[in-house]
């Protein structure tokens, strides 16, 4: 069960990384043809704004997964271990 988790873990991040490539390539490719060419690719900005929404739902999804995403733990530094259990079951859901 293990070697799936860290399979699809690598997958994630390499879905993550071909998706930044495809936005960087198009977004260069679009840049090139504009200015050098007095033409571009009609579906580009559309194209990159969906690779965007994309990489950051993907960033999140492997952020919440390393329990590093954005978190105000004010209450959490205060609470007992007990309450910090549940508080934080309770975020984990919510982030699911």
């Amino acid at each position: 069960m293990k070697a799936v988790l860290n399979g699809l873990q690598k997958a994630e991040l390499t879905l993550l990384v071909v998706l930044l490539l495809a936005m960087l390539l198009t977004s260069v490719t679009q840049i090139v043809l504009r200015n050098f060419y007095n033409e571009g690719i009609i579906w580009a900005e559309s194209f990159v704004r969906v690779l965007v929404l994309w990489t950051a739902l993907l960033g999140a999804m492997i952020a919440s997964r390393q329990a590093s995403h954005i978190a105000i733990d004010l209450v959490f530094k205060f609470a007992s271990d007990q309450a910090r259990y549940f508080i934080s079951r309770l975020v984990f859901l919510a982030t699911a």
